[in-house]
């Protein structure tokens, strides 16, 4: 797909392109390829494993708590269009406000989201391989990222583009099998009713600790409200202070900035409300042997696609039967029909066809977590690659550098941190860190740089120093009250204690709730009058690739539009966020301990919801990229139309001024070539 892109359609060999896609990405491809960053393998293993823990509460409030980000960050990215259109990175952002001390700071925090996103990612990914093969974890962590790292190093961030639809799409029809096989088609199951009968009898035999009559199917649970807060506020750091979302702003057309980040939101809702409250409740309905130790690994959904699909019954996954195991020529097969499709699912997608429905069964169980591994990998490959090639090398070593220099250390730092990732994954597994544990530890480290970051683009009167003061000492009164109050209540700072619902809430709270409080008070006190002039200068190197930065000047795409699509976006972002956080869970009290007739409301609802994301996130993108794929075929069967004069080797002529053209070319000539061939 990328060699067919580079040889008919608009992709260039510039470090603009490997970075931004010329900021021409549409809505379907920006919606599908969010889902594809926020579905890492957490969202798949953990939140189930919520479902697994509280009942159905634990994976509405993991939807829910970490749907909010994405559709709030869709101001963020409308504010990226209209005051910093040429930023690469959100630190350049901060570099152009704040100067080198705020930078650096700032790259810590982003650097840090990006090694806890990436360990997560792998822990998932390599706990899921170890169950699935016997493979050594320690081998597993080093040779997922290899995987990745072959198709990102080529195409760059449009590939990860790519990766994360062909990804998506895979995570939509296993959530309509898993769905379908729970309550409607399998033999175990197959029915709400079923379910809910299940669940009462487990109620009954071992009821639910903080639970309402310990019942699995209420929303009065103590416990999930406190981890649903604890989701809340460690997820705003990890898309707030990740670069792989700010990249998916830059790399947005004008008009789809807004519309990308709330269909996104909305789509990405189903999976965790859909996928994991039939896996988790399913392994519960079933009576799977499941200790607390694998719940934690995120073991509960490959144990439950295992029980549903394969040949076997109730299976533990550190101690999976040989004969339920891929054999190696399942294995290589898998892995290499996965490389050449680009992404490692797509060949156990492919596998589906030849195997039976046993085998699928038992290839199944890894088929939601090595995606969000393989295409979440490829965009945090991206992502650390932009932070050191901009924010590192451009800045502090060679300001003067050629776009192919640039090129070159893109691909060298996406090589490197592909290493990086596998030792950050091991040295956690060394210190048996579980993924939950990790997962709600981020919002202590992270959270208090949240609003800092937010305001440097929101508010004029954000001051420099209050916001450094934000992120560092909100950190530090973070881990500290975090460590006090396990120190307190249980009288030992331990693995466990500090592992403990309260103890984490207290870290999550209290680094975002200072972090933010510092930055407002000093701002406050010490208000700036910035006019967000040097944002709008921020340099470009291959500025010709898209001299305009996908604006057009009138139009959904014009600079005067953006004013419509942030007031669009608020309103929409905003009132949606009020009705899944709190309106949605309040309802939801009102109904106790749900009837059977009320938790199958419940299923149809996330049935209906998941079908129709499976529509829009396969069917929008091919849509609105009908025109460009019609050309390719064309080109393959010799009648395409060729691109209007050859294609220049822009990285040549790196110094260019904005909006000059390439020698041998027009500007006229140039964006009729980017504006009919960009996918």
């Amino acid at each position: 797909m990328m060699w067919a892109d580079r040889r008919f359609g608009a992709g260039h060999k510039t470090s603009e392109d490997f970075q931004t896609c010329g900021r021409t990405i549409k809505t379907g491809l920006i919606a599908v390829d969010i889902v594809s960053h926020w579905t890492w393998a957490a969202t798949l293993l953990q939140s189930s494993n919520q479902a697994y823990q509280y009942g159905v509460s634990g994976p509405f409030w993991y939807a829910g708590g970490a749907t909010i980000q994405i559709i709030l960050f869709g101001i963020l990215a409308v504010q990226v269009k209209m005051k910093a259109p040429s930023a690469h990175t959100v630190l350049e952002i901060v570099h152009a406000r704040w100067g080198t001390v705020a930078h650096l700071v700032f790259f810590f925090f982003c650097f840090l989201t990006n090694i806890i996103v990436s360990a997560m990612l792998i822990l998932g990914g390599a706990a899921v391989m170890t169950a699935l093969t016997g493979m050594n974890t320690i081998a597993a962590a080093f040779l997922i990222p290899i995987s990745v790292c072959v198709y990102t190093t080529t195409g760059g961030l449009k590939a990860t583009f790519l990766s994360s639809y062909i990804h998506t799409v895979i995570i939509y029809v296993a959530l309509c099998i898993f769905a379908f096989t729970v309550y409607a088609t399998g033999s175990d199951l197959g029915s709400p009713s079923k379910v809910w009968n299940h669940l009462v009898i487990k109620a009954a035999n071992k009821p639910v600790s903080g639970n309402q009559d310990g019942s699995y199917l209420t929303f009065f649970s103590s416990n999930g409200l406190t981890f649903g807060i604890i989701n809340i506020i460690g997820n705003f750091g990890t898309v707030f202070c990740d670069q792989a979302y700010w990249q998916s702003a830059i790399a947005a057309r004008p008009s789809a900035a807004n519309k990308g980040y709330l269909l996104g939101g909305v789509l990405w809702f189903c999976i965790p409300f859909t996928l994991a409250t039939c896996l988790g409740l399913s392994a519960l309905a079933l009576d799977l042997p499941i200790t607390v130790t694998e719940a934690n690994e995120g073991l509960v959904p490959p144990a439950a696609a295992f029980f549903l699909l394969g040949k076997g019954g109730g299976i533990l996954m550190t101690d999976c039967p040989r004969g339920l195991r891929p054999t190696a020529v399942d294995l290589v097969a898998w892995m290499a029909l996965g490389w050449l499709g680009g992404v490692g699912l797509l060949g156990l997608g492919l596998g589906w066809g030849w195997g039976t429905w046993g085998r699928a069964g038992r290839h199944g169980a890894g088929l939601g977590g090595m995606g969000a591994v393989t295409s979440s990998g490829s965009a945090e490959l991206i992502a650390v690659s932009s932070l050191f090639t901009y924010d590192g090398y451009w800045h502090y070593i060679n300001p003067r550098a050629t776009g192919k220099q640039l090129l070159i250390v893109s691909k060298i730092m996406v090589l490197v941190y592909t290493v990086l990732m596998g030792v950050f994954a091991v040295i956690l597994q060394q210190l048996n860190c579980s993924l939950g544990y990790v997962y709600e530890i981020m919002g202590v480290l992270i959270g208090s740089a949240v609003i800092p970051i937010a305001l440097c683009l929101m508010w004029k009167k954000t001051n420099k120093w209050g916001a450094i003061a934000g992120a560092v000492l909100g950190q530090w009164c973070g881990l500290i009250a975090w460590l006090v109050f396990a120190k307190i209540k249980y009288s030992v700072v331990t693995y466990d204690t500090t592992f403990e619902n309260y103890t984490m809430l207290t870290g999550n709270v209290v680094s975002l709730g200072m972090g933010g409080l510092i930055c407002m008070i000093t701002s406050l006190i010490f208000p700036e009058d910035y006019d967000f002039v040097s944002m709008k200068q921020i340099r470009l190197l291959d500025d010709n690739v898209d001299s305009d930065m996908g604006f057009t000047k009138e139009g959904e795409d014009s600079m005067e539009a953006m004013d419509k699509a942030l007031k669009f976006i608020l309103i929409w972002g905003g009132l949606l966020a009020i009705i899944l956080i709190p309106i949605w869970p309040l309802l939801a009290l009102a109904a106790g301990t749900f009837s059977q007739g009320y938790f199958t409301f419940w299923v149809i609802l996330s049935l209906i919801w998941g079908l129709i994301a499976t529509v829009i996130a396969t069917l929008l993108p091919i849509w609105e990229s009908r025109e460009a794929l019609i050309n390719v075929g064309k080109h393959l069967m010799g009648k395409g139309v060729k691109p209007p004069g050859p294609q220049p080797d822009y990285d040549s002529q790196a110094d260019l001024k904005l909006g000059q053209a390439p020698t041998g070319t027009t500007a006229a000539d140039d964006s009729a070539h980017n504006s009919k061939f960009n996918v």
